[in-house]
C-alpha cells in the first residue's frame, strides 16, 4: 500500500495540497490571483526560490520526524512497550505530530518507513544534494538523516 504524504497524488487528486509562492510581493499577489482557482490557501514564503526551499526544509523536517518516531519504537520495544500503544499515547500528549499520526495509523515507524521510503529518500537526498551545493551545513536535521535507525530506499524498478 502506498501511504498517504502531504503534497503526494491523493492530496492533490483532493484538492488538499498546499500551494507555496515565493517572489516580490506584487508578483506573488498576481500569481496568487490565479492559482487561487486551483487551490486555496495559498502561502507566501518570501523571495524568489523561497518557495521550493521551504518545501524541501519541510520535506526534510517530516522525514527526520519520521526517523525520531523510529528512535522512539526502538526504545519503546527495548522497554517490552508496543509502538502501536506508544503512538496512542503520544498523539494525545505535547509528542504529537504528523509523522507520529502516521505512526498511529499504520502501526509502526518501521512499517511507515518501508512504505514512504522512496519518497523519503527523494526528499532527503535532494536536501543533502542542495545544501552540499550551497555549502550549508544541515546541522542536527543531517544527523538525523544519517543516524536513522530506518533506511529509506529509492523505489526499485
Amino acid at each position: 500500500g502506498e501511504v498517504e504524504i502531504p503534497g503526494t497524488a491523493g492530496d492533490i487528486a483532493r484538492c488538499e495540497d498546499t500551494v507555496l509562492l515565493g517572489g516580490e510581493t506584487d508578483m506573488v499577489e498576481r500569481a496568487a490571483a490565479i492559482v487561487a482557482a486551483y487551490r486555496d490557501p495559498i502561502i507566501a514564503t518570501g523571495p524568489l526560490g523561497s518557495a521550493q526551499l521551504v518545501k524541501l526544509l519541510n520535506n526534510a523536517l517530516f522525514a527526520a520526524n519520521v526517523q525520531l518516531a523510529g528512535q522512539v519504537e526502538r526504545i519503546a520495544e527495548g522497554f517490552g512497550v508496543d509502538m502501536a500503544d506508544a503512538a496512542a499515547a503520544i498523539q494525545q500528549c505535547s509528542g504529537a505530530s504528523y509523522a507520529m499520526a502516521r505512526v498511529f495509523e499504520i502501526g509502526s515507524a518501521a512499517t511507515l518507513g518501508e512504505l514512504a521510503g522512496h519518497i523519503l529518500h527523494k526528499d532527503t537526498s535532494t536536501i543533502r544534494d542542495v545544501a552540499r551545493e550551497l555549502d550549508i551545513d544541515l546541522g542536527v536535521l543531517g544527523q538525523v538523516h544519517e543516524q536513522g535507525p530506518l533506511s529509506f530506499e529509492p523505489r526499485s524498478g
